[in-house]
């Protein structure tokens, strides 16, 4: 809350119709029931309602009773007299001076008001001085000017004026006039509103599927500059008199890399029109192009049926939020259809429910799907699958069955199909021999008809009747085949090392990577046995490659000093030329040789750029953000990142590409504290995934882990805990790695204690204890992992208030000797923190202070840390209000917490959302300090807000 919005006091004085109900205590348990009878009486007309209630002879007389005087209320609520009963709000800025005809405002002067919105009126305006002759429509807000209005309409100037199209609006002027009132000057559309042109002007479905093609065609140019219109309706689009559509009010239109928590605290941050919101506009969720594709979706729906989509018995607000949060949504081609209605498309009822049936149905549901993964991607895939509709041809939004494919193809060509069947068989044929000869030329060498022999003869083994009617899994079909090779193709090694090569790369996509390994080095062996050292060479550079991806370093380098040549010394394909450098440069990071890493990395991703190959691209990047970040500099660590991030949109990676090196990035980003802005790549890494690859997935499992942690960094604890539920079965069926299982628990827990989980908190806590036994004997790591979890016992004991309990953790066995003991790194920050922390609670102040400076500097001096880090911020932050809540009485010291708060606000808000509890807590500060320099800081706090300012910010 600002200083301006703290000053906001609404006064205790009430209206005397609220202040005279009475609601009887007992009848609180019967409130759902007497809201659902309130919202049937409401739909009534007035004069109805008594005679209503009398009807109503098993209601209890106080239930009666209740329901009168509730609705006595309403009724007053809509008369004028209730708005002179209300006191004024103390602390709001006056409102703007009525406006009237010929008023002036900057270099316009009003002609006539156009209308009313949520945020002000629109004028009819010209220019006074007289400049340019032209008419335009004049946006002024309700109130004077303020700081939240001001930026909201500066927001708006910025993004129109970045949009010329010819079906948008476009902006002239934007600026305040001298009164202090915002004001946009746009241009004046004249028009109907786009659902009255169609009626008036008798369209039928056609004819509005292609005017709506204009709105998409406008929307679709917004997204591409990165806008989200956020209030799409029937009444923000004008089609002027040559049938041309206009888009109108970007009054709530939103960057697309604008973060979505910034309006949580805004007044009016639901500012919506709900009957075209998407269930994320509802639920107030973060807000993406797939929202503005629902609201297109229920606009398209109701221009074709002339009904609204949901299912409602009244139609209430509560009702339709409810029914498009849980998806009731009635069929297009189901919806009762007026002979009125069907007049105004130029058709029958009946018709028009045909035309609907099918595709239609399939394209609006995939436009108004509830969840954003399963509705069109883009506002252009929608625009195709209308195109398409409009053609008579297949939509992408019906499943592509040979039998719905034949049927558009006779749609399209029925006059041709009534030449009979046997044309069309005749056609099938040619067709069939067509391709066979097509095969048969590209088939011609040996080889390629040894591999489809060979391919077929392995989908056979399949077949479920050869198996006593049991299905073959995936992985006993890869054994076979391995046998399968080795008897049937012993005299053809050069083909059975492509097919091994096949065969590695299924067996990584099942998260088996040893048998990956075996079967690259078969295929080298292979090569080699058919005296292609070429091909031997380009085969062990591959298998080094594979082993530097499963982290066996050792491996790699021990391959590539066997080879009999160097790679320079032979004929290579220019993909494994790349790799070779790669190779190098990871086993000189290995090795500590930053600038022997670096000039090769260097050279891989020039090789990489000349040669097209995004996939080695991104290797040689993020070799480059490791080795900068080996060196300290995270901000180069940083920017390589960025760019790794960019090019993981290039359409030429494949999606098993995007998402394996996607992975990677974000394990990057998290080690970076890059929470906030890598957020929306992860969740469309996700579903990406998941499309894919299914729920299921062993390979997936990392990238499912780091969701778990970033959503829990960034505060998102009931999206955690509902993925926690609902990911609990694929957790148990897959054979997660041990170090993945206790990072997992560790997520769990510290969820579960966050929500009062106790149980469930230390559960995990007790499998993660379980799993710390089986992790491989590698003295490091398992030092490592104990420290975490001597951590996370210490977070839960402080949140229970077990201070002791936490001094003990943090003097775990694991914290003594000398390894890792002495240098500076993350973890002997967040103890030193947790040992402050535990010593305030205690009021061992002295010893608290020196605790929390010696985490600071700790983490400042710590590799993969240092002072841009995103929790060396939390930890400055549990130190600046760990003093302010020990300074008693010393002024002086808020200019130096003014200005140590806004250093720590800008740090904190580059990696976590406005929501954030940090964020919260450093905006409230910064607004304290700057309207009360001469008070206290934390003097006369609510109990609320008391607590959270004590309350330390987590970190592990």
């Amino acid at each position: 809350m600002s200083g301006r919005e703290s000053a906001l006091r609404i006064p205790q004085a009430i209206p005397p119709i609220f202040r005279n109900m009475k609601f009887p205590p007992g009848l609180v348990a019967d409130w759902p029931s007497i809201s659902e009878l309130l919202d049937e009486a409401l739909a009534l007309p007035r004069a109805e309602r008594e005679r209503w209630l009398q009807s109503q002879t098993t209601l209890r007389p106080e239930v009666r009773d209740s329901l009168r005087g509730l609705l006595s209320i309403e009724a007053v609520a809509e008369s004028e007299a209730l708005f002179e009963s209300l006191p004024p709000i103390e602390g709001l800025p006056p409102p703007a001076p009525e406006l009237a005809p010929d008023d002036i405002v900057g270099p316009y002067r009003v002609l006539r008001e156009l209308g009313t919105g949520g945020m002000g009126a629109v004028w009819l305006a010209e220019r006074v001085d007289g400049v340019l002759k032209r008419q335009i429509a004049l946006k002024l807000p309700r109130l004077a000017w303020i700081p939240g209005l001001a930026e909201r309409m500066a927001r708006e100037r910025d993004i129109l004026s970045s949009l010329e199209h010819p079906n948008i609006a476009r902006l002239y002027d934007a600026g305040i006039d001298h009164k202090g009132r915002p004001f946009l000057a746009l241009e004046y559309v004249q028009g109907q509103r786009l659902d009255e042109y169609c009626d008036r002007s008798r369209l039928d479905l056609h004819a509005r599927i292609n005017l709506f093609l204009q709105v998409l065609d406008a929307v679709r140019y917004a997204h591409s500059h990165l806008v989200i219109h956020r209030d799409l309706k029937p009444a923000n689009v004008l089609v002027n008199a040559r049938g041309q559509a206009q888009l109108l009010d970007f009054g709530i239109a939103r960057l697309q890399d604008t973060p979505a928590e910034k309006i949580v605290t805004d007044i009016g941050a639901r500012a919506m029109t709900l009957r075209y919101a998407s269930p994320e506009q509802v639920q107030s969720r973060p807000l993406s192009i797939a929202s503005d594709v629902y609201s297109l979706g229920v606009m398209l729906y109701e221009l074709l049926t002339g009904s609204s989509p949901y299912v409602t018995r009244k139609n209430s607000s509560a009702e339709i939020e409810t029914a498009i949060v849980d998806a009731q949504l009635r069929l297009a081609s189901r919806t009762r259809i007026e002979a009125e209605v069907a007049a105004q498309r130029n058709s029958t009822p009946s018709k028009i429910s045909r035309a609907l049936r099918g595709d239609l149905d399939a394209v609006l549901l995939r436009a108004m799907a509830r969840d954003v993964h399963e509705r069109y991607s883009s506002v252009d895939a929608f625009h195709q699958d209308l195109t398409h509709w409009l053609a008579g041809e297949p939509v992408a939004a019906q499943p592509a069955s040979r039998t719905y494919v034949l049927r558009k193809f006779v749609a399209r060509h029925r006059w041709s199909v009534t030449l009979g069947a046997a044309a069309i068989l005749i056609i099938v044929a040619v067709g069939i021999v067509a391709v066979l000869l097509a095969i048969e030329a590209r088939e011609e060498s040996r080889k390629a008809l040894a591999a489809r022999d060979f391919m077929l003869d392995l989908f056979e083994q399949a077949n479920p009747e050869l198996h006593g009617g049991r299905d073959m899994t995936a992985r006993q079909l890869l054994l076979d085949s391995e046998t399968q090779m080795r008897a049937n193709l012993a005299t053809q090694p050069l083909l059975r090392a492509e097919l091994l090569l096949t065969v590695a790369a299924l067996w990584e996509r099942l998260g088996d990577p040893q048998r990956a390994r075996a079967a690259m080095e078969r295929r080298a062996e292979a090569m080699d046995g058919a005296g292609d050292a070429s091909g031997f060479v380009a085969a062990r550079i591959d298998e080094a490659t594979r082993a530097i991806a499963a982290g066996d370093v050792a491996h790699a380098r021990n391959l590539l000093q066997q080879l009999p040549v160097s790679a320079d010394d032979v004929s290579l394909p220019n993909a494994s030329r790349i790799d070779w450098r790669l190779n190098r440069a990871w086993i000189a990071l290995d090795e500590g040789a930053l600038v022997d890493a670096e000039r090769n990395f260097a050279t891989a991703l020039e090789l990489a750029r000349l040669e097209g190959n995004v996939d080695r691209q991104l290797i040689a990047l993020f070799g480059r953000i490791r080795s900068a970040w080996m060196r300290g500099d995270l901000e180069a660590s940083r920017r390589e990142q960025r760019a790794a991030s960019n090019l993981l949109l290039d359409p030429r990676l494949t999606p098993s590409s995007r998402i394996g090196r996607g992975t990677e990035l974000m394990g990057w980003a998290y080690r970076l504290g890059d929470f906030r802005a890598a957020w929306p790549t992860l969740q469309k890494l996700v579903a990406e995934s998941a499309g894919v690859y299914g729920p299921y997935a062993a390979s997936q499992q990392t990238l499912h882990l780091h969701w778990l942690k970033f959503a829990w960094r960034t505060q998102q604890t009931a999206e955690v805990v509902d993925w926690l539920r609902a990911d609990a079965a694929r957790a148990v069926a897959l054979p997660l790695r041990v170090e993945d299982r206790i990072e997992r628990r560790i997520v769990e827990a510290a969820v579960f204690g966050f929500v009062e989980r106790g149980a469930d908190a230390r559960a995990a806590l007790d499998f993660a204890w379980q799993d710390l036994g089986a992790l491989p004997p590698e003295p490091d790591n398992r030092l490592r992992f104990r420290r975490r979890l001597a951590l996370a016992e210490a977070a839960a004991a402080l949140h229970a208030g077990d201070f002791p309990a936490a001094s003990g953790w943090m003097s775990d066995e694991s914290w003594n000797g000398a390894r890792g003991a002495e240098s500076p790194n993350a973890l002997l920050a967040y103890r030193w923190f947790a040992m402050g922390w535990a010593a305030e609670a205690v009021g061992k102040t002295k010893s608290a202070a020196e605790l929390l400076a010696r985490a600071c500097e700790t983490a400042e001096r710590a590799a993969g840390m240092g002072p841009d880090h995103p929790d060396t911020a939390l930890l400055r932050l549990n130190q600046l209000l760990f003093e302010i809540r020990n300074n008693k009485s010393d002024l002086s010291l808020n200019r130096q917490y003014l200005n140590r708060t806004e250093v720590l606000l800008d740090q904190v808000r580059k990696s976590f959302p406005e929501r954030h509890t940090a964020v919260r807590k450093l905006r409230w500060l910064s607004d304290r300090l700057r309207d009360a320099p001469d008070r206290m800081p934390l003097a006369g706090l609510s109990e609320t807000r008391a607590r959270e300012m004590s309350e330390p910010e987590r970190i592990f």
